[in-house]
């Protein structure tokens, strides 16, 4: 309790509590009438048992709560500032004292770290760790529904990974390659098919005034010539989900101010580099393909955005996967194929279902660049139009290969989704919940329980549904509110499809709290305090965690 209300007067207050002399503080304005608090002093080694305690407890807090709830675990790993390779275990569950479904961190283990014989990152050892750290903190495996992670093949691997044990030991256990890793994966396998020359534009600019005040002050005055808003180049990054497309569209912004001040200083540096960057922005291919980029990137990166979220997103996942496939497939695809066949039944390797190439649907900017006269060069329009088209093939190859897309899990959880429960003609389509059941085995519906769910979900029909609830946009609170719905006698009317419809919802799509939580670890132990040890990370971010809580 006393964890919990410290907490709160953190989040009420926006108060910092990393440093000895906050904490101090922070006690002296909790109690202000105490002549104990008031005279409390607390240097490095107090501060540092002290946050632990409270880490402790609020962990502690969290392993009470796994069990008695359905769980599922997030795992990743990250290297941080001082060379520590640990992996994150996250858990999300619906905790019903906030009535939320809940992302949290569970532990942080150095994964080579001998008294914890985590001895490196193989199937064999994350298996233990993750086994061994439920068992630390007594939590049943019986609760453990759903599991998240990247696709290496460490974790995710047929035979001898993390993945293929859990299986074993778990049978029904729903896992899910993270979704944001395995689209970026599809538009980055899909980005070679483009000349390599226009990625090493990118790096060559960003790299060129990276490290040099004085080129970039030289190049804002080009910008102010030019009438151009003077931000930065920015660096497109191998590894991070969204940061292509930016620097892509950070380029295309600065084009002729870029364009001025390396023409302008070609003769007078005589570098390899500048004199590369010059060619290859006088040559007008490489201004199409980035003009492509920009059009098709955020396709990828909205997908992206929509499941990193907090939120459920479990029950979107069948749409808008088919709906961005089926978009990227119409570019070169006929449409009378599209409205005809399912979509995977449509070979999209098949050159008799493309459309001829100056038919291509590429954007509308780059249709109108293609009308230029300046531009209306044939051999290199085809050029630029064969690979734009080929880029959509191997993005949609890659979306098949990676995505399930008659995934009978995804299509019936999509019918969860606010506006489907809601239609008549959808329910039609789905007219019980019995196969969704069968599917999900660890949530645990038993033969009474499943009858009752599909006598809740057919009596949507005609359950007087209150009109705030109907234009309700937030899952979560749709489905809380059915939970709490009663008859004339008071009796609940929908609790078991309520917390059916919540377990299903709180599993994972991708490990993007994990991600999180790395960046909370990267903000905490930084250059000057990279001595801090992990006890006292964990600490740290289950505190901040619980913080937000009460926010």
């Amino acid at each position: 309790m006393a964890t919990i209300l410290f907490a709160c007067f953190i989040a009420e207050h926006n108060l910092p509590f990393t440093t000895a002399d906050n904490l101090v503080d922070l006690m002296k304005r909790m109690f202000p009438d105490s002549a104990i608090a008031q005279s409390l002093s607390m240097k490095r080694t107090k501060c540092t048992d002290v946050i632990k305690t409270m880490g402790r407890t609020v962990t502690n807090s969290l392993a009470k709560k796994l069990r008695t709830s359905k769980f599922s675990v997030i795992m990743d790993e990250s290297t941080d500032v001082s060379t520590f390779k640990s992996c994150a275990v996250i858990v999300r569950f619906y905790d019903s004292s906030v009535q939320k479904i809940t992302p949290a961190m569970l532990d942080l283990v150095n994964l080579y770290d001998s008294d914890n014989n985590a001895q490196g990152s193989t199937g064999q050892n994350l298996y233990s760790l993750l086994i061994n750290t439920l068992t630390k903190y007594d939590i049943p495996l019986s609760n453990f529904i759903g599991f998240a992670a990247d696709g290496a093949s460490n974790i995710m691997g047929e035979h001898n990974s993390l993945c293929s044990r859990l299986k074993h030991l778990l049978p029904g256990l729903t896992v899910f390659k993270c979704i944001c890793h395995s689209i970026h994966l599809c538009s980055s396998e899909a980005a070679k098919t483009l000349p390599r020359h226009c990625e090493d534009l990118l790096r060559s600019i960003y790299t060129f005034f990276a490290h040099s005040s004085k080129r970039q002050y030289d190049f804002k005055l080009s910008q102010e010539f030019c009438n151009t808003k003077p931000h930065k180049i920015l660096h497109p990054s191998q590894t991070r989900w969204l940061s292509l497309h930016e620097a892509v569209k950070r380029v295309l912004e600065q084009w002729q101010p870029l364009t001025l001040y390396f023409s302008r200083i070609e003769g007078r540096e005589r570098l390899t580099v500048v004199h590369q960057i010059v060619e290859r922005m006088r040559d007008p291919a490489v201004f199409l393909y980035f003009t492509f980029l920009d059009h098709i990137l955020p396709k990828f990166n909205d997908f992206n955005l929509l499941f990193q979220r907090n939120s459920p997103t479990f029950h979107l996942l069948f749409d808008k996967i088919t709906k961005l496939y089926r978009l990227i497939l119409g570019t070169f695809c006929q449409p009378h194929i599209l409205q005809k066949q399912s979509l995977m039944t449509i070979d999209p390797c098949n050159e008799s279902n493309h459309v001829p190439l100056n038919q291509l649907y590429l954007g509308a900017e780059l249709h109108t660049l293609f009308q230029k006269e300046s531009l209306k060069n044939p051999e290199m329009l085809l050029d630029v139009q064969n690979r734009c088209r080929t880029f959509c093939v191997s993005v949609c190859i890659a979306i098949r290969k990676r995505f399930d897309l008659d995934n009978p899990l995804w299509k019936m959880v999509s019918f969860l989704s606010i506006n489907k429960s809601l239609d008549y003609q959808s329910r039609i389509a789905m007219p019980f919940l019995q196969d969704l059941v069968k599917l999900v085995p660890r949530i645990g519906v038993d033969v009474e329980n499943n009858q009752k769910l599909d006598d809740e979900w057919r009596s949507l029909d005609f359950i007087q549904i209150p009109e705030d609830l109907k234009h309700e946009t937030n899952i979560e609170t749709f489905y809380k509110g059915l939970g709490n719905l009663k008859d004339e006698e008071g009796n609940l009317i929908l609790s078991a499809l309520s917390n059916f419809a919540l377990h299903i919802l709180s599993l994972p799509t991708s490990n993007a709290d994990a991600e999180r939580v790395f960046s909370k670890v990267n903000l905490i132990k930084t250059k000057i305090r990279n001595s801090l040890q992990l006890p006292s990370i964990i600490a740290l971010i289950a505190v901040s965690e619980e913080v937000k809580r009460y926010v």
